[in-house]
């Protein structure tokens, strides 16, 4: 797999490959090891990224930790296994919503079948709708968050609420479009989960909740939409333990240097 990965995607490095499923015979099963079978598939997912932006990154933050291992890895395929490992699903939707885009995953017998992206992200939102009355991206996302608490002025949420109308529209258009793409059949699994819960994520549950089309044409009995967030505690039945959704951790270096008279971060 990643010979032949690496053949076709030259400009991309692997962060990630992992056997979702392994079928001995036709049948799924979970550990092939010392077993015989006169055939063997499996379902590989791998996370790559451009080799440039990788470079640049494992450079800058091996300045400020020169004895730390480096690694990288993806949100999405941590949040399916979460999902599936807490609710027991193998058929599903998942939508991430990021930055600037909006990752969107189609999982079918556990295994992840479709992925798309979508220009619709937290700071994305924040832009649309508070960037020309905000000194910056800061105070956008600010202004988002004041949104979702309640707080926002009478003025900046009249306003907020006719450019919602219009950011609705051009994202459920991009939402259809993007699951003709990945589906290969007409059907959906009728579960939606949406990941975080900014302002986007908000927006996005009741959109596609009510959105008629999708629900009309991709599922029999309409989609089932649910929000799941980072601090969310799930219940595992099978051990009655319980396990968060997802644990994200980052590091941020940054460098000041002079070039000429221009100080540079």
């Amino acid at each position: 797999v990643s010979d032949t990965f690496t053949t076709t995607h030259k400009d991309l490095e692997i962060i990630g490959s992992r056997i979702m499923c392994y079928k001995m015979n036709g049948y799924a099963i979970e550990n092939p090891i010392h077993k015989i079978t006169n055939s063997l598939t499996m379902h590989v997912y791998v996370e790559s990224a451009p080799k440039d932006l990788l470079k640049s990154l494992r450079s800058t933050i091996e300045k400020h930790l020169p004895h730390s291992a480096v690694d990288f890895n993806t949100y999405t395929y941590s949040g399916v296994k979460a999902i599936q490992k807490t609710s027991g699903l193998k058929d599903f939707i998942l939508v991430l919503p990021e930055h600037e885009t909006t990752e969107m995953v189609l999982v079918r017998n556990g295994v992840i079948s479709g992925n798309g992206s979508l220009p619709f992200g937290s700071a994305t939102l924040a832009r649309q709708l508070f960037g020309k009355q905000s000194s910056g991206i800061r105070e956008a996302m600010q202004k988002s968050k004041n949104l979702v608490s309640g707080t926002l002025n009478t003025t900046e949420l009249e306003q907020s609420t006719l450019l919602l109308k219009t950011i609705k529209e051009n994202f459920l258009t991009d939402f259809r479009d993007v699951l003709w793409k990945m589906n290969y059949s007409l059907l959906f699994p009728s579960t939606i989960f949406v990941g975080g819960k900014s302002l986007a994520s908000y927006c996005m549950l009741e959109w596609i909740t009510q959105e008629k089309y999708a629900n009309e044409t991709f599922t029999v009995n309409g989609f089932k939409v649910a929000m799941l967030g980072g601090k969310d505690i799930l219940m595992d039945k099978k051990n009655n333990k319980k396990i968060s959704f997802a644990v994200a951790v980052s590091v941020i270096a940054s460098e000041t240097f002079e070039i000429g008279k221009n100080i540079v971060k």
